[in-house]
């Protein structure tokens, strides 16, 4: 059976900035929600990312996730405080 419908893809990335750079300034895609979580939902395994969402322009979105360290941290409270 071909695929008829899809809700979202998640990509991992390694620089939300970057990223949002990307889906915004150069596609013109707009970054509509971002959250940070402390576990992966589908294993529960304790291991901290961002979740940003962009959505496409017929309503899909695409998600793009950034597991943090305290260094990639910086880098997401930035985009998020950009919101």
């Amino acid at each position: 059976m071909p695929l008829q419908k899809l809700y979202h893809f998640a990509y991992p990335c390694r620089d939300a900035e970057e990223t949002r750079r990307f889906y915004e300034d150069i596609l013109g895609v707009p970054l509509v929600h971002c959250m940070l979580a402390e576990r992966v939902p589908s294993s529960g395994e304790q291991a901290p990312y961002a979740h940003f969402f962009f959505e496409l322009g017929d309503g899909k979105r695409v998600s793009v996730d950034e597991y943090v360290d305290a260094e990639a941290l910086g880098r997401v409270l930035d985009v998020l405080s950009r919101r």
